[in-house]
């Protein structure tokens, strides 16, 4: 009984990021989310550009990005994205905005 008290206050005082939790990876302090159309897809370069509140972001797009449709439900690939499409995206900065999922918003 104590362990479980103490996970639950750990995770009472656990703070919460201030955007909607991703639906396939997990968030971590490193996690970073905006949202916006997407300006550009460069499928050949592995890049997108979203068009933001605060400016166009870049995102690099790479193998382990997860993909989730506005149904919930995973994506097959980078294909089905296209210009225009409102989405979340979560991401970590290492040298670059690195994607770690898209979701798309209904």
């Amino acid at each position: 009984m104590k362990p479980l008290l103490i996970a639950a206050a750990v995770a009472l005082l656990a703070p919460t990021p201030p955007f909607p939790p991703p639906k396939l990876v997990g968030a971590t302090p490193e996690t970073r989310c905006d949202w916006g159309a997407i300006g550009e897809l460069e499928i050949d370069r592995a890049e997108l550009v979203l068009r933001t509140d605060a400016g166009p972001l870049t995102l690099e797009l790479g193998p382990q990005v997860k993909l989730v449709g506005p149904d919930g439900k995973p994506l097959a690939s980078v294909t089905e994205l296209r210009s225009g499409l409102r989405v979340r995206a979560y991401y970590v900065l290492d040298k670059a905005a690195k994607a770690r999922e898209i979701d798309v918003l209904p």
